[in-house]
């Protein structure tokens, strides 16, 4: 039992020498690497869905399809930002040249960015709406060196164009129609700026499309409901002036009556 006593006693004390050694050992001290810094040659693009949203336009609730040159096919106004352009510049600046149509930028739908090698490429989606009814229903019509039309077109016409020739340029178009029929979310546009910029305070989502289809549908039912209440009016007093020239007419009708049997009683 002694033997063992002495022989804990002997580890114990090897076990306080080597933690007091590596009390004592100077820390090492931590080596810094140095990471070069990747400097990319960045190409961006922005891309416009723009939909109609004015119930007055022969093309309500439609999509803007452009057909591209080059035998490239239907797509959505959209390309390379130009050197000293911001995304959203580029989005007006596309759907002008492309589309012949003034918009007004509504949220973001994606932030698209990939990288490959030293090369990244980023697409900024914007949802947009035309400035106007006048400018919705101004669409390009003739070929130039941006594209040959563009076109309001439903789902179910974007499939019969993506069935033809030249066919669809990608899938952007339907893919981001769809979504947003079925309710998609719409982020705000100031959750894609510049670098230090604040949100504003109350910033809130931008309208969900099909929010604000509903509205524009019940704006259009009262407009509807007034025209009818007033083509009421106008044919209550359309029966009105007919009654009134009836009853004329039969009072000058008795009133040659009564004249009449007068004359014949002073014969």
């Amino acid at each position: 039992m002694e033997a063992n006593g002495n022989n804990n006693n002997g580890n114990n004390n090897n076990d306080n020498l080597f933690l007091q050694t590596l009390i004592e050992e100077p820390k090492a001290k931590k080596i810094k690497k140095k990471h070069d810094r990747c400097v990319f040659q960045s190409v961006q693009f922005a891309l416009a869905i723009v939909r109609n949203p004015f119930p007055a336009s022969p093309h309500f609730g439609k999509w803007l399809a452009v057909n591209e040159t080059k035998g490239r096919g239907w797509w959505v106004p959209g390309g390379c930002v130009e050197r000293g352009e911001t995304f959203q510049q580029t989005c007006h600046r596309e759907c002008l040249e492309e589309a012949n149509m003034q918009i007004q930028l509504k949220g973001v739908l994606k932030v698209d960015h990939s990288v490959s090698g030293d090369v990244c490429r980023m697409r900024v989606i914007y949802y947009c709406e035309p400035t106007s009814v006048q400018e919705a229903n101004n669409f390009k019509t003739m070929a130039d060196a941006e594209s040959l039309e563009a076109r309001w077109v439903s789902i179910n016409e974007l499939l019969v164009l993506a069935s033809g020739n030249p066919g669809l340029r990608g899938r952007e178009l339907l893919n981001w129609a769809t979504y947003l029929e079925n309710n998609g979310h719409v982020m705000p546009l100031d959750m894609f700026g510049e670098e230090g910029e604040l949100q504003p305070i109350g910033s809130r989502s931008a309208p969900l499309p099909q929010q604000a289809s509903q509205q524009q549908q019940q704006q259009a039912q009262q407009q509807q409901v007034q025209q009818q209440q007033a083509q009421a009016q106008r044919e209550a007093q359309q029966q009105a002036q007919r009654e009134a020239r009836r009853e004329a007419q039969q009072q000058a009708q008795q009133r040659a009556q009564r004249e009449a049997q007068q004359q014949a009683q002073r014969e």
